[in-house]
């Protein structure tokens, strides 16, 4: 219910037993480097056992039970990213985290812990998070539709570094006139964006978009007409040149 893991051929795969599964939605999944699978979604149980909003399967996808947010985040949670030392990135409507004020956007450590040493006072946005991406340097691109962090003006798309603070190196002027979903990284530093935008930052970009690393919108990239509706996720092929966009029909 609500979490599979598939063979390469589309089969499920029958080794991953996650039992009664999630009992909502699952928005966001991330896999860390030991295997261990973390979700992030609108569920309050994972098998039977009460994780609210966010909780971390075994390889085999039983529960791990090493892994406990407590309360949890007190609202949704729609995207997770697992970090290379271990910790996790979460991010959605919420406000706090297990009583800990983290408007938005959290990292917890390896136990679930909300992990004190991430600015939290830096990291409030005023809105919602749909979408983050973390670079190798360890900053975090963050995409939604929210209009300020921490009282400066970013419209719905920021950078943080990775203590959380935001970086100011990444400026995207007006920004977006509409939401972002889907924040891509190139390997040569560049952002691919996707969401409802039809303009950026005085561009004319029908929601996808493609930056240079400092947030300034790309002149030598235009998709033209583009799409005619929200771009939801972006990828970015195995040649490093060709992109790849799943558009869809908002409900």
């Amino acid at each position: 219910t609500n979490i599979v893991r598939l063979n390469v051929d589309g089969s499920p795969d029958t080794t991953f037993d996650p039992g009664a599964g999630a009992n909502n939605a699952v928005n966001g999944v991330a896999i860390q480097n030991n295997g261990r699978v973390v979700l992030g979604g609108t569920f309050t149980a994972v098998n039977g056992v009460s994780r609210n909003f966010v909780a971390r399967l075994n390889f085999d996808g039983t529960l791990d039970s090493t892994f406990d947010v407590g309360t949890g985040p007190d609202a949704q949670v729609r995207v997770v990213a697992a970090l290379t030392d271990g910790k996790i990135l979460i991010a959605g409507d919420f406000s706090s985290v297990a009583g800990v004020t983290s408007h938005r956007i959290a990292r917890l450590n390896g136990d679930g812990t909300v992990d004190p040493t991430f600015a939290p006072g830096a990291a409030i946005t005023n809105g919602t998070v749909f979408t983050l991406a973390v670079q190798v340097n360890g900053q975090i691109l963050v995409g939604g539709a929210f209009t300020t962090t921490n009282g400066v003006a970013r419209t719905n798309l920021m950078r943080l570094n990775a203590n959380g603070s935001l970086d100011p190196t990444f400026n995207p002027g007006s920004g977006p006139d509409d939401f972002v979903s889907s924040v891509t990284l190139q390997a040569d530093g560049k952002v691919l964006v996707g969401g409802a935008f039809v303009n950026f930052s005085g561009y004319s970009r029908s929601r996808i978009v493609r930056l240079d690393g400092n947030g300034v919108v790309d002149p030598t990239v235009n998709f033209g007409t583009a799409a005619d509706n929200l771009v939801a996720a972006v990828a970015v092929q195995g040649d490093g040149h060709h992109f790849e966009a799943v558009i869809v029909s908002p409900a």
